[in-house]
């Protein structure tokens, strides 16, 4: 995995300026982020095999470590069509920017 990582960070020393979120969990997650928002993709969210163990989800321990990476990505991306599939994702994510867009509304009327 280190191999990949020195890969991946010399693939991207070209770039002038890189800055890792603060929130990312480790050097992977960092660097994904970076290029994601780099393609104008930011992350909304994680999924961990421990999530699945959940009371609401109901798996084993035993059941979630059992997942595939293979497993968890098919999870993972029916999640994201599940959640943007309801009109309360489109509607949080109206909400959120223009809450976000306020700062700018005094240099817009300029």
């Amino acid at each position: 995995m280190r191999d990949g990582l020195d890969r991946a960070l010399a693939a991207i020393t070209h770039l002038e300026e890189l800055t890792l979120p603060d929130e990312a969990a480790g050097p992977m997650d960092a660097l994904r982020e970076v290029l994601d928002a780099e393609q104008g993709w930011f992350p909304i969210t994680h999924l961990h095999r421990e999530d699945l163990t959940r009371e609401q989800v109901g798996l084993t321990p035993k059941q979630a470590y059992r997942m595939t990476d293979a497993d968890m990505r098919w999870i993972a991306r029916k999640m994201g069509d599940a959640y943007t599939g309801y009109g309360d994702f489109w509607d949080d994510l109206g909400r959120n920017a223009d809450r976000a867009a306020e700062k700018y509304e005094e240099d817009d009327s300029e």
